[in-house]
C-alpha cells in the first residue's frame, strides 16, 4: 500500500488505495466496480440481441403506420428490441403499395393520419382480403376513436405516450386473438 503525504489534506493516492483495499476486502481482487453510462447501455443492448435470437418474436414483423416520424423511429426501435421484425411507413399509401405479409404480421396504426384515418386504412385492408392483427395507437380521443371503440370486433387501443409493457401486451393480445385469422377470409 503507497501512501503519499500531503500536508494538510489526503492524497489522491492514499484514497485509492483505501477504496482499493476495501475493495478487497469485499471480494473485488481488481478493485472497485467502475460503471460508465455507456458500459451499462452496451449491456443492455447485449441483453436484447441474445435474447432476440431465441425469441418466437423473430418471425413476427410488426408493420407500423405513423405520420410522426419521432414516433415512428422510437416504436420501430422498441419493437426490434423486443426480438420483432419492424417495418416502418409514414403514411397509408406507402403500406399499401408494399407487399405484406400473410401470417406472422400485426398492425401498429395511428388513428389520426394526414392521407386517410387509421379506420379507413383497416377498412381498405380487411376489404382486400388481408386481414391482420391490429393495435390502434392516438395521440387524442376524438369521434374516429368512439367509432373504434363501438365497434364489436374492436382492435387494441394504446394512447401516446405508449407504455412498453403495455404496447408489447396488446400485440401478444392481438396475435393471439380469435376475432383474427391470419389467413385471407374465403
Amino acid at each position: 500500500r503507497r501512501i503519499a503525504p500531503v500536508i494538510g489534506r489526503v492524497s489522491l493516492v492514499t484514497i485509492f488505495s483505501i477504496s482499493l483495499e476495501n475493495a478487497r476486502r469485499a471480494g473485488f481482487p481488481d478493485g472497485p466496480k467502475r460503471r460508465s453510462p455507456t458500459s451499462t447501455a452496451r449491456k443492455h443492448r447485449r441483453i436484447a440481441a441474445s435474447k432476440r435470437h431465441k425469441t418466437p418474436n423473430a418471425a413476427r414483423t410488426i408493420l407500423l403506420v405513423d405520420d410522426d416520424e419521432s414516433t415512428l423511429a422510437a416504436l420501430g426501435r422498441l419493437v426490434k428490441t423486443m426480438g420483432f421484425k419492424a417495418r416502418m411507413y409514414s403514411a397509408p399509401s406507402d403500406l399499401l403499395k408494399d407487399e405484406i405479409p400473410s401470417a406472422n404480421a400485426c398492425l401498429v396504426l395511428d388513428i389520426n393520419l394526414p392521407e386517410m384515418s387509421g379506420a379507413v386504412l383497416y377498412k381498405l385492408l380487411m376489404d382486400s382480403g388481408r386481414r391482420l392483427p391490429t393495435v390502434y395507437i392516438t395521440g387524442d380521443a376524438g369521434n374516429e376513436v368512439a367509432k373504434i371503440l363501438q365497434r364489436p370486433d374492436a382492435p387494441e387501443l394504446l394512447f401516446k405516450p405508449i407504455r412498453v409493457e403495455a404496447l408489447l401486451e396488446a400485440i401478444e393480445r392481438a396475435f393471439t386473438s380469435p376475432a383474427f385469422s391470419l389467413t385471407p377470409p374465403p
